[in-house]
């Protein structure tokens, strides 16, 4: 792993642990069973979605060049055989 993905990587975790406090979060206002609780409840779940995207979107290159050495690496098989 080059230092950009581990940069990338703890990037990605810090926002996981971001998402996961949302939800817990919105699971504490929906508790509340009120209407002003469940529509704070609803805005932190988007923010957890946002969260999570940017979790993926830092790993991103990473997933991109592991699938296309899958790939090249299926490709050179298949011609090889």
């Amino acid at each position: 792993m080059s230092d950009q993905e581990a940069w990338d990587e703890l990037h990605a975790e810090q926002f996981e642990k971001v998402a996961a406090d949302c939800d817990r979060m919105a699971k504490e206002w929906a508790a509340k069973h009120c209407i002003e609780g469940y529509q704070m409840a609803a805005q932190i779940l988007i923010q957890k979605e946002v969260y999570r995207r940017m979790a993926y979107s830092m790993r991103q290159p990473r997933y991109v060049r592991e699938e296309r050495e899958r790939f090249e690496a299926e490709e050179s098989n298949g011609q090889s055989n």
